[in-house]
């Protein structure tokens, strides 16, 4: 039966709901940013990168269902394969990318912004982000590292599973920028927090209760980043040369990347 047939149950009968439910929030939570963007409490550099975050974290999980569903059932690989000598492979491979370097980037630059509203509200730097047009932070937030030699994606069938396969080259290097990219955002964002806990212990809770709530919602996201750095450090340093862990790790990529898509909400 079909049933039989998955390996990743839990993927569907636990995650899917749940993200579903997720994505509805987070489409009800964006609908209240935008008409309320005229307001001054909402037109901050936090509602406006949460909007841009939300484009990398609500099309991440809509990706991952669309390509990981076919790849669950041996009848439906086809339609995976089929895809080889086309773009798409390429295209599907590049939004993932772009997702797994933009998501902490944009953790990292909610946490700069936080700190410096803390420490530094009157700084020209601090008026500064606020001020940011949202397109301007949407392409400072969507601009990926350039000058990687291209790379072809293929999927190809290798039992039990089906697995997308490149060039080793290009797999370690977006590797090594990965981890790159998870740990400074996670070792900036440490700094941040540490500052903004050693201001708010010496102020009343009366002068920041209102910001409570958006430093808890930061400081979580910092956590799913931290959660993310560990994966790549284990997936790079650890299990290198241990490739059934290294392919269980992959397959259940979902248990660190989704959390970090589905937090906001």
């Amino acid at each position: 039966s079909a049933s039989e047939e998955m390996d990743r149950p839990v993927l569907f009968y636990g995650l899917l709901p749940f993200s579903i439910l997720s994505l509805v929030l987070y489409a009800r939570i964006l609908t209240i940013i935008w008409r309320r963007s005229s307001s001054l409490s909402f037109n901050s550099f936090f509602y406006k990168q949460t909007r841009s975050q939300a484009f990398l974290d609500i099309s991440f999980v809509i990706v991952y269902f669309v390509t990981e569903i076919p790849a669950e059932w041996r009848s439906l690989w086809h339609l995976l394969t089929d895809l080889n000598g086309t773009i798409l492979p390429q295209l599907i491979y590049c939004h993932s990318y772009l997702c797994i370097l933009g998501q902490p980037y944009g953790i990292t630059l909610i946490a700069i912004n936080r700190m410096m509203l803390v420490s530094y509200p009157t700084f020209r730097l601090t008026t500064r982000f606020d001020s940011l047009p949202f397109i301007i932070v949407l392409v400072l937030h969507m601009t990926p590292p350039l000058g990687q030699k291209p790379s072809t994606f293929a999927y190809i069938n290798a039992p039990p599973g089906i697995s997308r396969q490149t060039e080793q080259w290009s797999l370690r290097l977006n590797s090594d920028l990965a981890s790159a990219v998870c740990f400074i955002g996670a070792f900036v964002c440490a700094i941040c927090y540490i500052i903004i806990f050693f201001v708010l212990q010496r102020r009343p809770l009366s002068s920041w209760r209102k910001d409570l709530p958006l430093i808890i919602t930061s400081f979580i996201l910092f956590l799913t980043l931290c959660l993310l750095a560990v994966f790549f450090f284990t997936n790079r340093f650890w299990v290198g040369i241990n490739m059934e862990t290294l392919y269980f790790l992959r397959k259940h990529f979902y248990i660190v990347s989704f959390p970090i898509s589905l937090i906001n909400p």
